[in-house]
């Protein structure tokens, strides 16, 4: 069994004309995208996110939930343009603009330099329970929902 397979239903396989009222919303990534990008990273993609690229793909989790976060996982082509090809962490979830969450090579997930979920599922299930729960009352995190 797949590790994203719960996540099948959200993922749009034909361009949309409007945004849907839905839990997730999920783009495929293309197998040479993918491949590309795996190719470029001097250590390779993290296992983790090349799975759910392969699975899912991109899109946006919990858009509904949140009026001010995008929670957009960014398409392989993005994580490309955002980082070195020597990058131990790769941004990989787009918070709000041009503020991400990053996936090491082990697949832990981080916010602010803080390991915040073990893996892309975990993040996933947490933000399922508390949409913000990597949000910790500091000024600026604080200033993302205003």
């Amino acid at each position: 069994m797949k590790k994203f397979q719960y996540l099948q239903s959200y993922v749009h396989k034909k361009p949309l004309t409007s945004f849907p009222a839905a839990l997730h919303v999920f783009f495929p990534a293309s197998s040479q995208e993918i491949k590309q990008c795996e190719q470029y990273f001097t250590g390779g993609l993290p296992k983790e996110l090349a799975v759910f690229y392969k699975e899912v793909g991109f899109g946006f989790v919990y858009p509904e939930a949140s009026q001010r976060l995008f929670n957009r996982i960014i398409s392989p082509s993005e994580l490309m343009e955002l980082s070195s090809r020597e990058a131990t962490m790769l941004p990989f979830l787009e918070v709000k603009e041009d503020i991400y969450m990053f996936i090491d090579h082990t697949g832990s997930i981080y916010w602010q330099h803080e390991r915040v979920a073990t893996d892309i599922k975990d993040l996933l299930a947490k933000m399922e329970q508390r949409l913000t729960f990597f949000l910790r009352g500091s000024s600026f995190t604080l200033s993302l929902l205003a």
